[in-house]
């Protein structure tokens, strides 16, 4: 009996399509933790959203493992 592990799908986030900051120096983006407007305090956001100018935005959020935020080391795959 084979197992499989579940995936999910992504469409590629091109650059046309994800916020540009044309003077390089974050005068033209927006950063914002959404949960700060719902009262969610923690000294790490959970997720951070950068807006630019023409309303482009994107978010970011941290990895986590077993509810715990934790930092990549890489990723292997493999047929179970």
């Amino acid at each position: 009996m084979s197992t499989f592990a579940s995936t999910h799908r992504y469409q590629t986030l091109t650059e046309s399509n994800r916020p540009q900051d044309e003077t390089l120096d974050g005068s033209e983006i927006d950063l914002h933790d959404p949960g700060a407007r719902r009262g969610i305090s923690d000294t790490m956001p959970q997720v951070v959203e950068v807006t630019d100018k023409q309303g482009r935005s994107c978010r970011y959020v941290p990895i986590k493992e077993n509810g715990k935020s934790v930092k990549s080391l890489g990723f292997n795959l493999a047929i179970l």
